[in-house]
């Protein structure tokens, strides 16, 4: 079966909710996975200069339905045409609202939020961080049950309220289900689950060792269910008919689905403030390294998918900084002026303002532009800062592929710098890998359409590969060649660079 467009009573329709950190978006998809429509709302962050991080629960979920409603309206059709929806969030974000009002109880706390980097301090010194880095698969530090244990501490009666059974936690998934459905459907996605500390990565059991060392009640958890599965039915006072939820799934995951890293092998690269190497390794999960993470990317039908995720922090940042430097007005500068340059004159660039994440830690390490010579224009820096992106991703996906023991196939790559044609040539060249790029911008969105679609019957994944439309960089030759000497340059310059 491929694309089956039912059309049973009319129900052509499926509605996605992609939530993210900074804004809220709807689309409404046809039975062919074409966008009709689509709606969208800003949301606040409450920042502080202390590192904390947190958004109004309360406005996530009331801008959702807002726009949720602009998509249905826009698309011209009834909620009563919409066979089934599906909803991706932002990953680690943890709200905490009243059992008997449904109301937040405090800001939920974002995912960027750093108050629990002192957990890592007090898991070494408890011997129990090994057994979060092997169960969880990921820094302690984006896993949110750590916010609750920071809750438990720092706010007066929150504790106690927890464990007499007043308050509900979970990720942004949990709570718009939660809210959607007027509260019948407790539930989270068991992607969301692996990440968030409430389901191991290998047995997708219950920790109890790490709810008994942080003193959490397990009796008031939310059920785990697998991404395509069925999570209730929307109120019907909210869009004018009952629409079931059939689909849930973390917004990196959606895109890794709809980009199609499912085999061993299959590598994306996301470029934004920062660039995100996932490489899928099938359907096996492993233990965790220093030089990467293990993520449970979705579950279906009882099968996992699982991916070796390591990520640089600061390549979108490093040209934003660029920009402010030599006072251009648009990335697109960036762009111009390194394609105007046949080299980059042997100038290196190291673009790591905060330091090393993977494949080794060095927080220590910055930024670095070295090879400047009387004849270097801008346009030769900014070239080798395109370079110095590209040798970073394969400095860290080559170090994670050996570490794994897996080739990578080929390189999927989205996000800001995607859009590029010039740094997409160099990338490919620098990898030595075919590099892909997804005319389809929408991926969150897409992936999870497409998970709830087929929970709903509408299609299945053999009708998935038909819709990707790829713009292939291939590597050159005598650029390949150019670019190893290079490299071999850059990563002795990077030696020199760090501090540990």
């Amino acid at each position: 079966m491929g694309f089956s467009g039912t059309r049973k009573g009319g129900k052509d329709y499926v509605l996605v909710l992609d939530e993210g950190t900074t804004g809220t978006k709807a689309f409404v998809f046809d039975e062919k996975l074409n966008i009709v429509s689509r709606g969208y709302q800003e949301l606040t962050l409450y920042s502080t200069s202390d590192g904390r991080a947190e958004l109004d629960s309360e406005e996530i979920f009331l801008k959702s339905v807002e726009v949720c409603r602009d998509a249905i309206r826009n698309a011209g059709i009834g909620a009563d045409q919409i066979a089934c929806m599906g909803i991706d969030a932002q990953r680690s974000t943890m709200v905490v609202w009243e059992k008997d009002t449904g109301k937040p109880y405090e800001r939920a706390i974002s995912w960027q939020d750093t108050r629990v980097g002192f957990m890592t301090e007090r898991l070494q010194r408890d011997g129990m961080l090994d057994f979060v880095f092997r169960n969880l698969g990921r820094s302690v530090a984006r896993c949110s049950l750590f916010l609750v244990k920071w809750m438990c501490e720092n706010i007066e009666g929150f504790h106690q309220r927890l464990v007499k059974g007043d308050l509900l936690y979970g990720s942004v998934d949990t709570w718009l289900v939660y809210r959607l459905t007027g509260g019948r459907s407790y539930r989270t996605s068991i992607d969301h689950a692996a990440l968030n500390g409430m389901a191991d990565i290998h047995h997708f059991a219950l920790p109890e060792k790490l709810f008994d060392y942080l003193e959490l009640p397990v009796a008031q958890l939310p059920e785990v269910k697998d991404n395509a599965d069925f999570y209730g039915v929307t109120e019907k006072s909210l869009f004018g008919a009952e629409i079931p939820i059939t689909g849930v799934i973390a917004d990196q995951h959606a895109s890794l689905f709809a980009q199609r890293v499912i085999h061993p092998g299959d590598c994306k690269c996301t470029n934004g403030t920062g660039a995100f190497i996932d490489l899928s390794i099938g359907h096996q999960s492993r233990l965790p390294t220093l030089s990467h993470s293990i993520l449970l990317t979705w579950r279906l039908r009882g099968a996992p998918s699982y991916v070796a995720e390591c990520y640089a922090m600061t390549t979108g940042t490093f040209q934003r900084w660029l920009k402010k430097l030599f006072g251009l007005k648009s990335y697109r500068e960036i762009d111009e002026l390194a394609a105007s340059a046949p080299d980059s004159q042997d100038v290196l660039v190291l673009p790591v303002l905060f330091g090393l994440i993977h494949p080794k830690r060095d927080s220590g390490m910055r930024g670095m532009i070295l090879g400047l010579s009387e004849s270097c224009g801008r346009e030769h820096i900014m070239r080798a800062t395109l370079e110095g992106i590209a040798f970073l991703i394969r400095y860290i996906s080559s170090a994670m592929a050996k570490d794994l023991g897996i080739e990578i196939n080929d390189m999927r790559i989205d996000g800001g710098l995607a859009s590029s044609d010039i740094f997409c040539d160099i990338l490919a060249s620098v990898v030595r890998h075919d590099l892909k790029r997804p005319s389809v911008v929408e991926l969150t969105a897409l992936g999870a359409a497409e998970i709830a679609g087929m929970q709903k019957g509408l299609w299945d994944e053999s009708a998935f590969d038909s819709l990707r439309q790829l713009r292939v960089f291939s590597p050159q030759l005598e650029a390949a060649r150019r670019y190893e000497k290079q490299f071999d340059a850059w990563r002795s310059a990077l030696e020199r660079a760090a501090t540990v």
